[in-house]
């Protein structure tokens, strides 16, 4: 048996068959068909069409025969490194002949399949879009829409379809928006517009974006832009406190080097000045009276020297840096309670460990400013300092029974002249990657400063291996 014929179909073919499906006569496709048409006359699919295609057409050819109705069938074909698809239609003719038109569907084929992907990333794309998308005539009325109508516009969809926008936003909203839809189709280019809405017991924020679609009608997008205003609002309150902050931090630098200069002056300064005298005077006495000057001169010294003692702790205290910052604390405690006359209650729990140096200065510092700020403004009786060393942070909790505060006051912006203080140590422990947690009510204020461990190394006694 010869090998069966490999027909060059190219564009629409149309093949003639007689009663026992045979060709007579075929039309179209490639040229070069007609140069061979002789000698495939007579020949039956069978002979002319390749294996699988071969038995799929033959069984088409069949049912049609059998049931006296078209028949459709498709299939691929190799064609080099491609794949080409037909599609073929087989019908019934008179006198028992078949008709049977082929058809290049390769091309129309590639091409639905890409429009079908792009709808699927289309469909995709608006589904995870917050915005509603409205299709709008020139006079405002809704053609289409598609994204959270209830949610933005508080309108059900069947209202929505065919509804006057005008109706369903603001009244400046939509002055604005008439106004900006017939330059957006004259001038193709995109226009936004703002507006608040009161729903709920507050102001939401909308953006409208409006694009032109073809002569009469235009695309707008609308958003809900509450949460974002709202940042931007908080992002400029906290460059107004950090800048008010940076004003403070820089007059109270300079208060401390005035107080300094004061203390050094009129403290020390005075006594050295009150001992070279004395010391000095002691040189012209005799006997008991020289004896009492010197005593003098030593309580002067003494006070000089508890001065100086205190200054320089105040200004960098040598606990911290020669025993560790859990010792400091503790010793702060101490102090204070003695001067200011409240009872101290110290407590640690956790593993004895040392954070870096920045982190050993910030919670001392910011542990003083809290003590400091009940002394000024709790007039506490107990003071409850509570260290507490974890895996990855520490955290010193400062507790008081004085008159309390609203811990609200603490999330908004710093107002003038007040709560700098609190606001300084939040900001200076955020930038180290801590927080502030504040809670308080008359009796009972609790304060949390809490940082990461960074570069632990061990607490002061502990041998290094």
């Amino acid at each position: 048996m010869s090998e069966p014929a490999r027909l060059p179909v190219s564009g629409d073919v149309f093949f003639r068959l007689d009663s026992e499906d045979r060709l007579l006569d075929l039309s179209g496709g490639d040229p070069s068909l007609s140069l061979v048409l002789d000698s495939l006359r007579g020949r039956s699919p069978g002979e002319l069409l390749p294996s699988p295609l071969r038995e799929h057409v033959q069984a088409a050819i069949a049912e049609v025969r059998s049931s006296g109705r078209m028949r459709s069938l498709s299939h691929q074909l190799p064609a080099g490194d491609a794949i080409r698809e037909f599609e073929g239609r087989i019908v019934p003719a008179s006198a028992g002949e078949l008709l049977i038109w082929v058809s290049d569907v390769s091309e129309a084929r590639y091409e639905l399949r890409q429009l079908k992907a792009s709808e699927t990333r289309t469909g995709a794309l608006l589904s995870a879009l917050p915005d509603l998308i409205l299709t709008l005539s020139a006079r405002l009325i809704v053609l289409d829409y598609h994204g959270p109508a209830q949610e933005v516009l508080d309108a059900a969809p069947l209202r929505l379809l065919g509804a006057d926008l005008r109706d369903l936003l603001p009244e400046a909203a939509t002055r604005r928006l008439a106004e900006s839809v017939p330059r957006v189709i004259a001038s193709t280019r995109i226009e936004a517009l703002e507006y608040e809405l009161a729903r709920e017991g507050r102001y939401l924020a909308y953006e409208l974006r409006v694009a032109p679609l073809g002569e009469d009608r235009v695309v707008a997008l609308l958003r809900n832009v509450t949460q974002r205003r709202e940042a931007e609002r908080s992002l400029l309150r906290h460059r107004d406190d950090l800048q008010r902050l940076a004003t403070e931090l820089t007059v109270t630098e300079e208060r401390n080097r005035r107080d300094l200069a004061l203390e050094l002056h009129d403290g020390i300064g005075q006594d050295l000045a009150v001992a070279r005298l004395m010391l000095e005077r002691s040189h012209s006495l005799s006997g008991e009276a020289r004896e009492r000057e010197l005593d003098s001169l030593l309580e002067t010294l003494k006070r000089a020297i508890r001065r100086t003692q205190s200054l320089t702790y105040d200004l960098s205290p040598p606990t911290l840096h020669e025993l560790g910052l859990r010792p400091a604390l503790r010793s702060l405690l101490r102090r204070l309670a003695q001067e200011y006359g409240f009872e101290g209650q110290w407590e640690e729990t956790g593993e004895s460990r040392e954070p870096d140096e920045a982190s050993r200065v910030l919670l001392y510092r910011s542990t003083r400013e809290l003590l400091m700020n009940v002394i000024k403004h709790a007039e506490a009786a107990r003071v409850r300092l509570l260290f507490t060393a974890g895996d990855t942070s520490l955290r010193v909790t400062v507790e008081d029974d004085g008159h309390g505060f609203d811990p609200a006051l603490l999330e908004g912006p710093a107002p003038e002249g007040g709560r700098f203080g609190l606001f300084s140590v939040r900001e200076r422990l955020a930038a180290l990657g801590g927080r502030l947690r504040a809670e308080s009510r008359p009796g009972l204020t609790r304060i949390e400063l809490e940082l990461p461990i960074l570069d632990p190394r061990p607490a002061a006694g502990e041998r290094v291996r």
